[in-house]
């Protein structure tokens, strides 16, 4: 919801409110969006809304919709920065109230810049009822006069011949000229001239109006009449004051379609003329503050309209391109700065199409430019937008000495071996180099400036990570590496390995990348990688099936170890059994003869004891 704070014009003051309110014509200001931004009483009161029924709502839902086309060109043209009207249109009020509304409206500006319009209405109404009813009774011959005279607004009749016919009261008070010096007479330009020359009544009489920009400064052809002319201005003295008049001027026909007179009616908007004059005044040094600063700004500045006119420079310019603002302001188009056919081609391709999207032409770019005296010069041109408008402010800077330094950096840059791309703060890629576009299959015009160093990466975790390290490095040195590996994707969709060396510009947030492309190596080494892998796997295997085997040898061991054990057991044991058969044999012999020897020496023994025996005896 927009509020009155949001009013090109601050309605902060109470005394300019009351001002605005007391007026006694409608006012109102409209916002760069089309939404009612402020309005006075006077609106509220004819339209019977609500101040929160206005404010915020977009004009085109007020307007009746036969006349939304007409209203919305005249909006779109004064944010362009053109006063436009007076236009009639028809506005929808409240409860079914319809006001049929001449207006008139106004840039307004706020800090140089058009935020919206400032615009005055009349209710002509009263105007549209008095013409047409003209109209009719002037159409039957009848001419009323009571009708003209009853009228409040102030009306006049010509007829084929230009003798007025009719100068109504209101006439009389508005001009201060009788009617009985004026009826019957072709003196109606001594009201408001010193000197004959047509009204605009004379002028819709004899069909002529192709010249009027010659008598009036502001004019129009009525919305309502194709044959109708509305015009206006300041007349000093008309009536014993200084007036600002609206004059509204449409033929009468008779019934075979001859024009047979005009009729022209006048109302005095010197009141809302001063109150507009009086803003536009505010709005103007509004202005003067911003062309101040950008009298100021140490660049060749200018204002770009739309078919490339320079409408305002400041001194930087004329010093830049020795051109005076006389010379140069509203009479050339800034593309006839272009040293060459080429740079005109690019400066008219980047303006047209900026139009169309803001972001199809770069905001910044070099071209060479030739001076008044005939110097060309290499400048880089900023350019922007104004909000609101079709307009293009530009600023320029001379890099001549920068582009020879740049020429012999551009040496070394060619010259470098790898892949090299200077890299803006938002990522868009400023420049590259011959190895870049060899590397990547782009060429040097579908890049710089144009795409973005993140276009190249080819997986989504590179991405993330490179990303990171872009913002890190920008807080401070040392917050992200300056070497590392990616995966990059050229034009042709070929995904290739790189080695990147990465760091900041000294001195501005720009950042300088070289690049190795590292694909063969990195196959290399992955080849090698598989050859050590397979060599792994192939001694696995052998140590398994040596392992097999081995435990295969074990078994038969085993089995060998088992078998010579029964063997050995087998002859142990009949060998066992040999042997005991022979020692048995062998005790058994032993034992034989030690009896038969225990026996003879027991034999012996007895035979001593008895041979003792018989000695003792003898004895």
């Amino acid at each position: 919801m927009v509020t009155e704070s949001d009013s090109p014009v601050s309605m902060s003051n109470e005394a300019l409110e009351k001002l605005l309110d007391q007026a006694g014509e409608s006012i109102f200001v409209i916002d760069w969006k089309g939404r009612m931004a402020w309005c006075n009483k006077v609106v509220l009161k004819k339209l019977g809304y609500t101040k929160e029924q206005v404010i915020g709502r977009n004009f085109s839902g007020i307007v009746a919709r036969g006349d939304v086309a007409a209203a919305t060109e005249n909006f779109l043209a004064c944010m362009l920065g053109k006063t436009m009207g007076p236009f009639e249109i028809t506005v929808l009020g409240n409860e079914g109230i319809t006001v049929d509304a001449q207006i008139t409206i106004v840039p307004q500006t706020v800090n140089g810049k058009i935020s919206g319009v400032l615009g005055i209405a009349h209710d002509i109404r009263e105007i549209k009822a008095a013409e047409s009813a003209y109209a009719e009774a002037l159409i039957k011959s009848q001419f009323s006069e009571s009708l003209i005279q009853s009228s409040a607004v102030a009306t006049f009749v010509v007829d084929a011949d230009h003798k007025v016919l009719y100068w109504n009261k209101a006439c009389e008070e508005l001009t201060g000229t009788k009617a009985s010096d004026m009826i019957g007479t072709s003196n109606q330009w001594k009201a408001f001239y010193d000197k004959p020359r047509p009204c605009v009544a004379d002028l819709v009489i004899d069909g002529k109006t192709d010249g009027i920009e010659k008598l009036y400064a502001t004019y129009s052809r009525s919305t309502l009449n194709k044959n109708g002319v509305r015009a206006e201005g300041w007349y000093p003295n008309l009536g014993g004051k200084d007036r600002y008049i609206s004059f509204d001027a449409a033929p009468i026909y008779d019934a075979g379609g001859n024009i047979t007179a005009a009729i022209e009616t006048l109302q005095d908007t010197t009141a809302s003329k001063r109150v507009q004059e009086g803003l536009e005044e505010v709005s103007a040094e509004a202005e003067n503050a911003y062309l101040a600063v950008v009298e100021n700004t140490g660049t060749a500045v200018m204002v770009i309209n739309n078919d490339m006119t320079v409408s305002r420079v400041n001194k930087k310019f004329t010093e830049l391109t020795g051109y005076t603002r006389e010379e140069f302001e509203g009479k050339k188009k800034w593309s006839a700065l272009a040293a060459t056919a080429g740079d005109r081609k690019l400066i008219e391709k980047y303006h047209w199409m900026r139009r169309i999207d803001t972001n199809l032409a770069p905001k910044a770019y070099r071209f060479s430019l030739r001076d008044k005296a005939g110097n060309v010069k290499t400048v880089l041109m900023s350019t922007g937008i104004v909000p609101g408008t079709q307009q293009i402010i530009g600023s320029m800077t001379d890099v001549s000495d920068v582009e020879k330094s740049r020429d012999e950096y551009s040496t070394l840059l060619e010259n470098t071996g790898t892949a090299v791309m200077v890299i803006e703060n938002d990522m868009t890629v400023s420049r590259v180099n011959k190895k870049f576009t060899e590397l990547t299959g782009y060429t040097r015009e579908e890049f710089e400036g144009k795409k973005k160093w993140t276009s190249l990466v080819a997986t989504k975790e590179d991405l993330a990570r490179m990303k990171h390290y872009h913002k890190m490095r920008r807080k401070g040195p040392g917050m992200a590496p300056k070497a590392y590996r990616f995966d990059l994707l050229d034009k042709q969709g070929a995904v290739k390995s790189m080695y990147l060396n990465i760091d900041v510009v000294p001195g501005t947030r720009q950042s300088i990348a070289s690049m190795l492309d590292i694909t063969e190596r990195m196959r290399a080494r992955q080849a090698v990688e598989r050859f050590h892998r397979q060599q792994e796997d192939d001694m696995k295997k052998d140590i398994e099936q040596l392992g097999g085997r081995i435990a295969d040898l074990e078994n038969e061991k085993a089995a060998c170890e088992s078998a010579l054990a029964a063997t050995l057991g087998s002859r142990k044991a009949a060998l066992e059994a040999k042997e005991k058969i022979e020692i048995g044999d062998s005790l058994r012999g032993l034992e034989a003869k030690l009896d038969t020897s225990l026996k003879k020496g027991i034999k012996r023994i007895r035979r001593g004891i008895t041979r003792m025996e018989k000695t003792d005896t003898k004895s």
